[in-house]
């Protein structure tokens, strides 16, 4: 993946209402098949899934084919990270009661949200797009985290993060090499992540739906009102 550099701080939320509440709902469907599967939905295991998942469809030439995750990665001492997946984005799911945390830096989906999820992919879980994911995410538990403990998943993910292969300014190097820096971004699902799109795994009114629990849950501050009302318009 070709290292781009940009002129701002890659924690910076910058992606449209509709793709960060994209990028939500993908982060809510990727915590309940991980804890689905027996995995623990951590902070680091989920910094870690999403460039995973982006360096599996660029082996297969798919990321312009599955958009997944708007949110772009950077170089710190733990390999790929962005610290926004928690303080932003998590943060964000924990104040609209949507999840809770549990142990050891982890996340669950309340009964509520879990019911929401489940539906979705019961629903759409098997379609092509869906699959895919859900396939990707299954070889990821299988490849770090399946029958080990915490520290050895911290060690597996570490090796695999810095040891990941990216290109910049046409030489191939090892994430390990690279300078820690949040204006680096080596991991992405498209270029054009200060945007963003919305992921083609989740249709709009799904999307819609989270819009209204994050609005039922939290007072709605003027960002989220544009968001819901940006959904509402788009779905008219």
């Amino acid at each position: 993946m070709k290292v781009i550099e940009v002129n701002y701080n890659l924690q910076n939320n910058t992606q449209t209402p509709k793709a960060t509440l994209s990028d939500l709902f993908i982060l809510l469907y990727s915590i309940y098949l991980l804890e689905e599967k027996g995995a623990n939905p951590s902070i680091l295991t989920l910094n870690k899934l999403y460039p995973f998942i982006f360096q599996k469809l660029e082996e297969k030439n798919e990321l312009d084919k599955l958009q997944v995750f708007n949110l772009p990665f950077y170089k710190m001492d733990k390999g790929h990270y962005n610290k926004s997946l928690k303080n932003n984005y998590l943060a964000r799911l924990l104040k609209a009661n949507l999840i809770e945390k549990g142990a050891e830096a982890s996340y669950k989906l309340k009964s509520e949200t879990k019911r929401m999820i489940s539906g979705f992919h019961k629903e759409l879980g098997a379609n092509d797009y869906n699959k895919e994911f859900v396939s990707l995410v299954t070889e990821y538990i299988t490849l770090f985290i399946e029958g080990r403990n915490y520290n050895d998943v911290y060690n597996a993910l570490h090796d695999f993060s810095h040891g990941s292969i990216v290109e910049k300014e046409g030489k191939k190097i090892s994430v390990h090499e690279l300078a820690t820096d949040d204006n680096l971004a080596i991991a992405y699902n498209s270029p054009d992540f200060k945007v963003g799109k919305p992921s083609n795994l989740v249709p709009t009114e799904y999307l819609t739906l989270l819009g209204y629990m994050l609005q039922e849950n939290v007072k709605p501050n003027e960002s989220s009102k544009e968001l819901v009302e940006t959904l509402l318009q788009s779905s008219a």
